[in-house]
């Protein structure tokens, strides 16, 4: 009997990465000029899921992640 191939899911696939973390993120800009770290923001490049607004913790595959430098900050 043979057996379908499961689908890959995001907690199996390689290199996951989180926004908070990369120089395409940013959050939004709020009234009292302070973010949480959980709160939305924004992909400055193409999105891996198309949304332009993310989710800065959430671990996802992205090509167009790029490491913040902490040298840079």
């Amino acid at each position: 009997m043979n057996r379908p191939t499961p689908k890959k899911t995001l907690q199996n696939q390689p290199c996951l990465v989180q926004c908070v973390n990369c120089n395409s993120f940013s959050f939004f800009e709020n009234e009292k000029g302070h973010n949480s770290p959980q709160a939305i923001g924004e992909c400055q490049q193409i999105s891996w899921n198309g949304n332009r607004g993310q989710w800065p913790m959430t671990h996802h595959p992205c090509k167009y992640y790029k490491k913040v430098n902490v040298m840079d900050s």
